[in-house]
């Protein structure tokens, strides 16, 4: 008998001893829950035999990675609110997203032994996330809350959510077109939430300038992403009915864009399509010229349909939010309070540069709003408050991971080698980047589950397209066609 052959047996029984322990611990752990159930909410025992099944149901979709993957990701529309407190279906998905990470990582590192962090990026964030996970320190040092660590921590963690849809677009054939398509039904939820909210606006005002000023501002960044993807799409379809379903689904998006009337993401959007216009083909460039065109009539009219007459009060008051964001920085109170905000962050920044104070510590800044001091710890500025919270050595290594992303997002689009999905893919990546430079300016999206959940996904797909490509390349010339 060979020493390989040993080695191997021995990992088998190693691997079967530490499956059968775990089982073990989770088998204890699950009666002990239900004899606690039972013992004290009598009420809620008729309840068990759902938990059971559902407990049965994960079970089987954990063996199934990528469909597992989609739900998560499609799953997140049950925290994409912003209701006071912590509710019922914000704890399950809690529950479920980090069971999902613990078990992916689990089974890959511990368990099949792979090599999951391989790029000088990949292991940037892998120690990015152990040092933010360990920073607790800092927040006792300057007298941060537990509560606000870990509200944090939760948004930082989606980042965890790379590795898995990387594996997902490599090893699956659908994976990319899977994951994006969990973008577009998370998005679509969000659009349909925010139209009906925004009719309840419209309902309820009483007079006209209550119309015009009408918003459905809530989750722009899981708008703004399926907005630039259809877009992308569009423009590059060579066959009209998908073309035509891209471009209803594009307008669909960029009209829940608008409604949001929030002017940064209306920067980030156009940032993205210069970006796009930029570095697309001729035919493309004039594709995107003509549907900018089609696009503002497409939305009056869809207007028409759902709003009626009503649509000339929304677009006169999206007009005049447009025409105000030349002067906004200077007249627009609520932009100047967050300059101010972000300036007086800034100070702190100087006085600790290097480590930064950890996550959950409040600052105390000068609101020009209710000309009044206060104290908090939610910073608008992305930039400047990566930095607060995690110094040089944190704001380094994210721009790192995410321009590493980026870059080779681009590359992917360069290659002529790859698939047109994979291609489009990359460029969906490059262009959202770009639209979250913008917004990361005034809404902070590292500390917005919301913002930090789909820029993760983002970097899943770019890491994804890049390992494709990586593929591709290493295949024999003769062999690629």
């Amino acid at each position: 008998m060979s020493a390989a052959t040993i080695h191997s047996g021995l990992r088998h029984s190693s691997l079967l001893r530490i499956g059968t322990n775990v089982l073990s611990l989770c088998l204890i752990f699950g009666l002990s829950i239900v004899f606690w159930v039972v013992w004290t909410a009598p009420d809620l025992t008729p309840f068990l035999p759902l938990v059971l099944v559902g407990a049965v149901g994960l079970v089987i979709l954990f063996q199934y990675p990528l469909m597992n993957l989609c739900l998560v990701l499609s799953s997140f529309v049950l925290i994409a609110g912003f209701e006071e407190g912590f509710q019922v279906t914000e704890i399950l998905y809690g529950l479920y997203y980090l069971g999902f990470l613990g078990h992916w990582y689990f089974t890959r590192i511990v368990l099949y032994r792979e090599a999951v962090f391989r790029r000088p990026e990949e292991r940037t964030l892998v120690i990015f996330l152990v040092l933010v996970s360990l920073s607790f320190p800092l927040t006792i040092l300057f007298d941060g809350s537990f509560s606000g660590f870990v509200s944090e921590w939760l948004s930082i963690s989606f980042l965890g959510l790379y590795f898995p849809i990387r594996e997902a677009i490599e090893r699956n054939r659908q994976g990319l077109v899977a994951v994006l398509g969990a973008i577009l039904l998370v998005g679509m939820f969000v659009l349909i939430r925010n139209v009906l909210n925004f009719q309840d606006v419209i309902s309820s005002a009483e007079y006209a300038y209550e119309v015009a000023r009408g918003r459905a501002v809530t989750n722009e960044s899981l708008l703004i992403v399926p907005a630039i993807m259809c877009l992308v799409f569009m423009i590059f379809q060579t066959r009209w009915i998908p073309g035509l379903a891209f471009f209803a689904l594009f307008l669909a998006f960029f009209a829940g864009v608008l409604l949001t009337q929030s002017r940064g993401y209306w920067l980030a959007f156009l940032m993205a399509s210069l970006v796009i216009l930029l570095i697309v083909p001729i035919r493309q460039k004039l594709i995107l010229t003509i549907s900018s065109i089609v696009t503002i009539v497409g939305i009056v009219v869809i207007g028409m349909a759902v709003f009626g007459d009503v649509i000339l009060l929304l677009v006169y008051g999206v007009a005049e939010r447009f025409l105000s964001i030349m002067t906004a920085s200077t007249s627009d109170i609520s932009l100047v309070n967050r300059f101010t905000e972000a300036m007086g962050v800034w100070e702190y920044v100087r006085l600790n540069p290097i480590l930064g104070y950890g996550m959950g510590v409040e600052y105390r800044v000068h609101d020009i709003i209710y000309d009044v001091t206060v104290v908090k710890t939610f910073i608008h500025n992305g930039y400047i408050a990566l930095w607060y919270k995690f110094g040089i050595w944190g704001t380094s290594m994210m721009f790192f991971f995410l321009g590493s992303v980026l870059r080779r997002a681009f590359l992917v689009f360069r290659s002529k080698d790859l698939e047109s999905i994979v291609r489009l893919g990359g460029l969906v990546v490059v262009a959202s980047f770009a639209a979250f430079l913008i917004s990361a300016l005034t809404s902070n999206p590292v500390y917005i589950n919301d913002a930090m959940f789909i820029i993760s996904v983002l970097a899943g797909i770019g890491g994804g397209c890049w390992s494709l490509k990586l593929m591709r390349d290493a295949r024999p010339s003769g062999s690629r066609r």
